[in-house]
């Protein structure tokens, strides 16, 4: 797992600089292609004598081999150069790119074509059956509606696009300054201009401070973990598989459209977040030594908001993940149920249901050793060359001559070609329909348990027959073949299908030998019990999950009362508790505001973030998955015998009515998953936009124009000859002494000056007495 991890995370990092690399190398190879064109117009190998052609041809090779190492050492060249100059650092347009559409459209659609089952009988009487078993049907209508107005108005898709505008504006915003011109004739009016240009950009990275604080960045959390993060290695973040395998279940075109577009979601935080882990280390190289135009403020807030933000994305990755191996697991479950929903009670009568699973990969794995041996065999018989074998000269010995071309092509040759094509051709057909039903089960297996893959195996139990009675027919005629055919006895043509049989013959018939050592589990009146209160829990999960999203998200909605009060246990209205992200920072000019205008307090942080980790919570995939899982594994101690038990076929029944609530419940949490997704790439790119504004600016400054390099527009930026100056110790450039008469000249400026400063002393000592003081007994020379 953990090597997994490593190489699924490095190829994700290094291939978005594949594009690059790949032209850096098409640039290098150019010049060395040209050359070798140009030789190759100016070679000539028309000489009549041989040395002459001998030695053209060394120096031709030569001139080649040349090239070819030439080129070899360009491939050997470290890419770290391309690495440091890659655009992948460089502040990109990012909002241009096509934005994803109403996630909730999929989910809606199945919805709206969503049917409930009808209360159907069961073997059991009612006052047997659990109290939310039973209510389960009529309450599946209510379900629905609940889920149809809750994604209607789910609050996080608003919230998500508001990251996406948020982004779209620092992009806008960039452009903008960036193409402000700074003109003038003179370096005094250049100076002027930029000043101006430097108040807007100051005022947009401020602005761009406040609104980071008002989504819930903070930069004093950020500089806590900046230690925290240098530490953590990429390579070990937790992998964002596929979303195919937990979308998989279904295949109408709305479970096909929702697939399709979680794969452009996963496909854009996978590009955002890898672009995101490349700039953050620019970043920290960049303000170990910054530009000299950024105050320590500003540069602790660039480091420390980044490092605030990256932890929030290996926080939601982590989230995502975790969240989509249960989504996995618990579509597995419902697959199942679906999948025997309409499938008949009495085609489970046999003693070979437990372990068919197993037996059917058995059967896999004869197919796919047969397949191979007449692949390797068909080699042999194309090696044998067309002909008889004494129409071919050779210089060697008949003994050296390899026994196939002595052969020859002869007629036992062509009727063992074509009949082995004829084998090849059948049982490549049953082998693909044998590994149809192990992909199909595989998935249950993998999520569910060995029983419930087995039950679905035993559905297409039909194709597996077939697979296995054409294996001994093969087994019968091959051997056949093999007594018939002498001509290929001293080749070892036949080889390949002698090993074949002997396999074979210890393989088939193939037994099921998984009820075999299996020991008997009777089922008891305690069993009995312990299985219908699982199914009591599991019905009062699916009740309560929609249950407790409609309260979280909707809480002024009274519809779900009685969902509630079905289950047995009414709910509150969940909350999120704000966390207190204000900085208090009075260098945060207040009317700096063209970001934050719009945007909630805390939406990254509390509303999003935290309000997507409470609602995974509220549906509680793993225990939905342990408890169905349970259910099956509980159901299995029934299939013992030929024949359906009455109380089998109760707790399969009764099983059967979680189907609809179930489906609709993992229909959720994929919609659910979608959001993850979406708010993952939202917040890489948004991350990814400020990380490139702030590396610009500790690696460039504000782009100051070389002719005003060392001022800002104000103020003399040369020394001058002043006159008048170099009185007391300075040094003026003139000598002023001749024009002192006197030595009263300088004494009457220094009682000017101390007069002035008495002045304004005796004003400041002029406080108005406070009203309500109080006398103290000492005096502090307080003020």
């Amino acid at each position: 797992g953990s090597l997994r991890t490593i190489l699924w995370n490095a190829y994700h990092y290094y291939s978005q600089f594949a594009a690059e690399v790949s032209t850096w190398v098409q640039h290098r190879k150019t010049p060395l292609e040209k050359e070798l064109k140009g030789f190759v117009r100016i070679a000539r190998w028309n000489d009549a004598n041989y040395w002459a052609i001998k030695q053209a041809t060394e120096k031709t090779h030569r001139k080649l081999h040349s090239y070819v190492v030439k080129f070899k050492n360009i491939l050997a060249e470290p890419v770290s150069a391309v690495l440091r100059t890659s655009s992948v650092l460089a502040i990109s347009a990012d909002h241009s790119d096509v934005e994803e559409t109403v996630a909730q459209a999929p989910l809606h659609a199945w919805l709206s074509a969503a049917t409930v089952p009808a209360v159907t009988d069961t073997v059991l009487p009612d006052a047997e059956l659990p109290e939310n078993v039973k209510r389960l049907p009529a309450l599946s209508s209510r379900i629905v509606k609940l889920q149809k107005r809750l994604w209607k108005q789910c609050p996080h898709h608003r919230l998500t696009e508001d990251l996406n505008d948020f982004a779209g504006e620092i992009a806008s915003s960039i452009q903008h300054l960036q193409g402000l011109p700074i003109e003038g004739k003179t370096p005094e009016e250049r100076a002027k201009a930029f000043k101006r240009v430097l108040v807007q950009k100051r005022a947009a990275l401020t602005s761009l401070f406040k609104a980071a604080k008002t989504i819930g960045l903070s930069f004093r959390k950020g500089v806590r973990l900046a230690a925290e993060i240098l530490e953590q290695s990429t390579l070990t973040l937790p992998v964002l598989m596929p979303p195919g395998d937990c979308l998989q279940e279904g295949s109408a075109a709305t479970e096909t459209e929702l697939v399709d577009f979680a794969g452009s979601l996963w496909l854009g935080c996978h590009k955002y977040f890898m672009r995101c882990v490349t700039r953050s280390s620019a970043l920290e190289i960049a303000l170990a030594s910054p530009s000299e135009e950024l105050t320590r403020v500003e540069l602790e807030r660039c480091r420390g908001l980044s490092a605030h933000m990256y932890s929030l994305l290996q926080e939601q990755r982590s989230m995502t993940s975790e969240f989509a191996t249960d989504l996995t697991h618990t579509s597995g479950c419902a697959q199942l149920l679906a999948e025997l929903k309409d499938c008949p009670l009495e085609s489970f009568a046999s003693s070979g249901l437990p372990g068919y699973c197993s037996h059917v990969e058995s059967v896999a794995n004869v197919l796919q050793c047969c397949c191979q041996s007449l692949v390797d065999m068909q080699l042999l018989l194309d090696c044998c060359p067309a002909g008889q074998a004494t129409e071919f000269i050779t210089p060697f010995h008949k003994s050296q001559v390899p026994r196939l071309q002595r052969l020859g092509d002869n007629e036992d040759v062509q009727k063992a070609s074509s009949q082995v094509k004829e084998w090849l051709s059948s049982l490549s057909g049953h082998q693909a329909a044998v590994h149809s039903v192990l992909h199909d089960t595989r998935f249950v297996k993998d999520t569910v348990s060995d029983f419930g893959a087995s039950l679905l195996a035993w559905r297409k139990r039909d194709t597996v027959d077939t697979a296995e009675k054409f294996l001994l027919e093969f087994h019968r005629s091959s051997q056949a073949f093999v007594a018939e055919l002498t001509v290929g006895k001293n080749v070892g043509i036949l080889k390949p299908l002698a090993e074949l049989n002997s396999l074979l013959r210890s393989s088939l018939p193939l037994r099921r030998n998984a009820v075999r050592g299996r020991t008997p589990v009777h089922p008891t009146a305690d069993s009995d019990a312990k299985f219908y209160r699982t199914l009591d829990e599991f019905a009062k999960s699916l009740l309560l999950a929609t249950q407790k999203l409609h309260n979280l998200w909707l809480p002024t909605d009274t519809s779900s009362e009685r969902v509630s009060q079905e289950a047995g246990e009414p709910l509150s209205s969940s909350t999120v508790d704000d966390t207190d992200l204000d900085d208090k920072d009075p260098e945060i000019d207040a009317d700096a505001d063209a970001y934050s205008a719009d945007f909630d307090e805390g939406l990254l942080t509390v509303k999003s973030v935290d309000g997507l980790r409470v609602a995974i919570q509220c549906i509680d995939l793993p225990r939905l998955h342990k408890l169905c899982s349970t259910l099956v594994e509980g159901i299995s101690a029934d299939f013992s015998g030929r024949e359906v038990k009455p109380a089998m076929a109760s707790k399969l029944d009764a099983l059967l009515l979680c189907q609809s609530a179930l489906s609709t419940v993992t229909q959720c949490s994929k919609n659910l998953f979608i959001e993850l997704l979406s708010l993952h790439r939202a917040s890489s790119k948004l991350l990814s936009m400020m990380q490139g504004v702030f590396l610009e600016l500790a690696s460039k400054g504000f782009c100051r124009p070389a002719e005003i390099e060392y001022g800002d527009g104000t103020g003399a930026q040369e020394f001058e000859d002043l006159e008048g100056m170099g009185l007391g110790e300075g040094e003026g450039m003139k000598d002023v002494s001749d024009e002192i008469e006197n030595e009263d000249q300088l004494e009457d400026t220094h009682q000017k000056d101390k007069k002035e400063e008495e002045k304004k002393t005796e004003g400041e000592d002029q406080i108005k007495e406070e009203e309500n003081g109080i006398e103290m007994s000492e005096d502090f020379d307080g003020q």
